[in-house]
């Protein structure tokens, strides 16, 4: 049930702000404001002499009430405020149930409402109020944080999975048990290989993180009771008190939100960027040309001991740059062909492609006309995988076996320190 009191309270305050606004308006303006007004559900009292007087309805519509008040009231219930407020007191009381509450005007042209003090209960319970909706506030922040740090890390731990995986195809032996690490930006991952009891005898990758969070500590506190009265001066410092400390958490906790949110978007469009780039190399690898094609028609037969296939071309540069080319098909009709360069120029990442064509020799890709593919790299690296030997830097020299895999590592930076992936694929 709607307490009469704090409805009246609402009506009134609701009833000033109104008044108030007309006059504003009727001041700048310059002419009177009227608009329709409705009596019903209240009772309005004036003061003369004797006290207070209630004011019977058919006495609220005449004309002269109020008149020399800078106001009036017409018979059709409507009120209209002269331009020009006259500083004359006046007093305006709405009564409902018995209770009454005054609406002054102290000749300056402000309303004022009667002050009121609120009882002790219900500042505790506005306090309550508050303190549960910032409960809430920061259990939706955290939980909303736990499913997005949860889902960055199951991408990255799946990339550790992949990488696994990919070594043991490159390695060719019978996969035993082990317990690996796998650095993915400044996570660690526990990579668990062991053989599986599947029908088809695949080796099964179990990837976990391997730093655990540190648990949450709790918090309990105490509820003060007692009876509804006026405030005394303790009860005014301690309300105070209460709120000022409240006003700290609730800065504290708004700034830990903000704070907290800013990293994770932060991060998230790290791992963002270094997911852009590792699968936009992974596209171009897996969308090379054929070798047999490479030797053919599009390109002239390479050398017999190569490294890496006709399709794919490193070069070292004398600052410590490295460059990798990669001729790959266009659509997947497969019958043009383009040259895909990636490079680091200083702590820049780029990626041009050339001309789509069908016949060799194909258009080299413009490094003016380069996409920019990541800022603030350290490290782009690209290893290949010689059976029997291992990992092999790039470009190799000597007679070697062809590479049977691909290794890319990307180091970026960001304000909190170095960020490192790693992705292995097959040829």
């Amino acid at each position: 049930l709607l307490d009469p009191a704090r409805q009246l309270r609402q009506e009134s305050e609701r009833l000033a702000q109104r008044l108030q606004v007309a006059r504003d308006e009727a001041r700048i303006d310059g002419r009177p404001i009227r608009w329709q007004a409705s009596a019903e559900g209240y009772r309005f009292s004036r003061r003369d002499s004797e006290g207070w007087v209630e004011l019977r309805r058919d006495d609220l519509l005449r004309p002269q009430q109020w008149q020399t008040h800078g106001m009036k009231v017409e018979p059709t219930a409507v009120i209209e405020l002269s331009p020009e407020w006259i500083g004359v007191p006046w007093e305006l009381t709405l009564s409902l149930d018995g209770r009454r509450l005054r609406l002054r005007d102290d000749g300056s042209g402000q309303l004022q409402r009667t002050q009121h003090g609120f009882t002790l209960i219900e500042v505790l319970i506005a306090l309550a109020i508050v303190a549960i909706a910032l409960a809430a506030v920061m259990r939706s922040v955290a939980v909303a944080t736990d499913d997005q740090s949860r889902l960055r890390d199951r991408r990255l731990a799946l990339l550790c999975a992949q990488d696994r995986w990919q070594e043991l195809r490159l390695v060719a032996q019978p996969p035993g048990d082990a317990r690996l690490l796998c650095l993915q930006g400044r996570t660690r991952f526990l990579v668990q290989q062991h053989l599986g009891n599947d029908a088809d005898g695949q080796p099964q990758l179990e990837c976990t993180e391997a730093i655990a969070g540190a648990p949450a500590a709790a918090m309990d506190g105490g509820a003060m009771k007692r009876a509804a009265r006026g405030f005394t001066l303790i009860e005014v410092m301690i309300a105070i008190t209460i709120m000022g400390v409240l006003a700290v958490i609730c800065w504290r906790a708004l700034d830990s939100v903000a704070n907290t949110d800013q990293r994770l978007r932060q991060a998230d469009a790290e791992t963002s960027t270094a997911m852009r780039v590792l699968q936009q190399f992974q596209r171009d690898i897996e969308m090379r040309a054929d070798d047999a094609l490479m030797n053919g028609a599009v390109r002239p037969a390479d050398q017999p001991a190569r490294l890496l296939p006709p399709s794919l071309t490193s070069e070292r540069h004398p600052d410590g740059g490295f460059t990798l080319e990669i001729t790959r098909s266009v659509g997947s009709d497969g019958l043009q062909w383009q040259r895909v360069r990636w490079w680091r120029q200083g702590s820049t990442l780029w990626r041009a492609s050339g001309v789509p064509s069908d016949h060799y020799p194909l258009p080299a890709p413009e490094p003016t006309r380069g996409l920019l593919v990541a800022r603030d790299v350290q490290r782009f690296e690209v290893r290949a995988w010689q059976p029997g030997v291992g990992w092999a830097m790039l470009p190799s020299q000597g007679e070697v076996l062809p590479a049977t895999g691909l290794e890319l590592r990307l180091g970026l930076r960001d304000g909190r320190g170095p960020l490192s992936y790693r992705r292995v694929l097959a040829l």
